[in-house]
């Protein structure tokens, strides 16, 4: 089963996401991190927790508390062990500089649709397109 790491603060983008999910009968082992710093312990970043199995793809938030979305981004990136993970972010931010910064790193940028349905359908397409990459 693909591991599915979200990294997400807002408990009611949560519930969307994981109806999405749900919605799109997607299987999938999701774990959450509520903040950057729980997403960088958990991807093993930290030297204090030993983090989880790598996920097979991480669904990432720009705006955390404790460690910026950008930042855990960069960590991913420069990790080994983490850098050829697929990577979706979904931000309510679709300002420019947020949209370049994640495009330079080559990741796919998805503005949080703000219609209900058009969120469960957007966002697990988006997911389904996530979780079907090759990361090899």
């Amino acid at each position: 089963m693909k591991r599915l790491l979200i990294i997400e603060d807002n408990f009611e983008d949560e519930d969307l996401i994981l109806r999405a999910i749900k919605r799109r009968n997607l299987i999938l082992d999701v774990t959450i991190a509520r903040d950057g710093q729980e997403a960088c312990e958990l991807l093993g970043f930290s030297s204090e927790v030993p983090g989880i199995e790598a996920p097979y793809a991480i669904l990432l938030d720009l705006k955390l508390p404790k460690i910026s979305g950008h930042e855990v981004m960069e960590r991913i990136h420069l990790s080994e062990r983490t850098k050829h993970l697929p990577i979706l972010i979904l931000s309510s931010s679709d300002d420019f500089p947020d949209v370049q910064r994640t495009a330079a790193f080559g990741v796919k940028h998805l503005r949080k649709p703000y219609d209900f349905y058009e969120f469960l359908d957007t966002v697990g397409d988006a997911i389904q397109e996530l979780c079907s990459e090759d990361t090899a």
